[in-house]
């Protein structure tokens, strides 16, 4: 039990005897004063209390530095205080925490203090990518002597972080893609629908030399290409590189493709406009998104791995119809099991529904053929657009699988405005 000390009873011993010896002058009691108000701010302990108070601060403001100042032996010799502040950052970084909030309510009357280890219990509230995270957990605090002086540590464990976290688990993030809207006619025909490509690639430590011009010529890629393909850190012996996406429709390439021993296709989802040309300039294409316009788009939910609208209504309804992918955060356990710590639900893109009437679409882009014009029909009645076309046109469906240096070249040496559109 520690020997409580009293400024009062201090203060009256001190008058008491200065009494009896006589001689009080105000000078002299105020120099007394001053020292037993010294002495009893140093001998005054640090709680326990007041020193996790001071822990939940430094969390809040993510000083994680700090916080690690504040571990008990134990919890140092597990964790190097490098491994202590990457570990926090890294986690906080991959879950996109924001909005942090560790709560503590310090308790009115705190016996553990008298104590040597004592125990107190905070709420954390934050939210991450896949939506919020809250949960309740007890902290161990322990008194240890450390340069002759007495304070408090916390015996921290992973559970700080989410009590179900254990030393060795690992958390994972799993992403699931939304389905992309679909762009109908009138009549709920596709004009922009989601459908399948070949990915066609090679096995890696297979492409020879013989087989790299012919396959150069039929994937319209340079060899350098190739080669810096086959060649990323990542690729081992035997894995599947992939290298570009082919049509189905071009079933005389595949062929030709497969004929070569070290290729080989998949089917993989991709996005499919069954009237190509005909409304190309209407409904545009998606691509990969750019740097640039994943700068423009960061505070709208983009990331470097989606693909956007380019051009035409693809472009100018993309937020309604691209939806919003689902996410789920778990902790792996080292036995295989997972704990769901947070999830999202993935929100499919909702379909865009036109005026335009695909058969009069068609009609008039047949009717142009390879003169360069536009037209257009309107409903004289309702007003409503039922065909909008521009010649000359392009394929949107190798613009969305991507165009080769001699595609680009062809569209530009066009005497009209077909790439303008792009």
């Amino acid at each position: 039990m520690r020997k409580k000390y009293s400024f009062k009873k201090a203060v009256s011993s001190l008058y008491v005897k200065m009494v009896i010896k006589g001689g009080i002058t105000l000078r002299k009691i105020v120099a007394a004063l001053l020292l037993i108000l010294l002495v009893a701010g140093c001998s005054k302990e640090p709680t326990p209390q007041d020193r996790f108070a001071n822990y939940i601060a430094l969390w809040n403001e993510q000083k994680f530095d700090k916080m690690y100042d504040y571990l008990s032996n134990d919890a140092k010799k597990t964790i190097t205080k490098e491994e202590f502040t990457n570990r926090y950052q890294k986690i906080y970084k991959d879950l996109q925490i924001t909005d942090l909030k560790i709560n503590f309510k310090k308790p009115k009357e705190d016996k553990q203090a008298e104590k040597e280890q004592a125990q107190y219990s905070f709420t954390a509230n934050m939210n991450s990518v896949a939506g919020p995270i809250q949960f309740t957990h007890k902290a161990k605090l322990q008194e240890e002597e450390r340069a002759d002086k007495k304070n408090w540590y916390v015996d921290w464990n992973t559970g700080f972080i989410f009590p179900k976290l254990q030393e060795g688990d690992k958390i994972g993030i799993n992403t699931i893609a939304p389905k992309r809207g679909e762009i109908l006619d009138r009549n709920d025909i596709g004009l922009a629908v989601n459908g399948q490509v070949y990915e066609v690639g090679v096995v890696a430590g297979k492409v020879t030399d013989d087989v790299l011009e012919p396959l150069s010529a039929l994937l319209k890629m340079s060899p350098d290409q190739i080669k810096k393909a086959i060649s990323a850190s990542w690729v081992k012996p035997e894995l599947f590189v992939p290298l570009k996406r082919v049509s189905m429709q071009d079933e005389e390439r595949i062929a030709q493709l497969i004929a070569l021993e070290p290729v080989q296709t998949r089917k993989v989802d991709a996005r499919i406009y069954p009237y190509d040309k005909a409304a190309a300039h209407l409904i545009g294409y998606v691509g990969a998104i750019t740097a640039d316009e994943l700068e423009k788009l960061k505070d709208k939910g983009y990331t470097s791995s989606d693909m956007i609208g380019k051009r035409g209504l693809e472009q100018v309804y993309d937020e309604q119809l691209k939806g919003k992918p689902g996410v789920k955060i778990t902790i792996n356990k080292v036995n295989g099991d997972k704990e769901v710590l947070a999830e999202k639900p993935v929100e499919d893109g909702k379909n865009v529904k036109l005026t335009i009437d695909v058969d009069a679409q068609t009609a008039i882009f047949d009717q142009l053929g390879k003169e360069a014009g536009t037209g257009a029909a309107i409903n004289p009645v309702t007003g409503e657009t039922l065909a909008l076309v521009s010649t000359p046109s392009f394929d949107p469906n190798q613009a969305m699988l991507g165009f080769s240096a001699d595609d680009w070249k062809a569209l530009g040496k066009q005497e009209t405005a077909a790439l303008y559109a792009l």
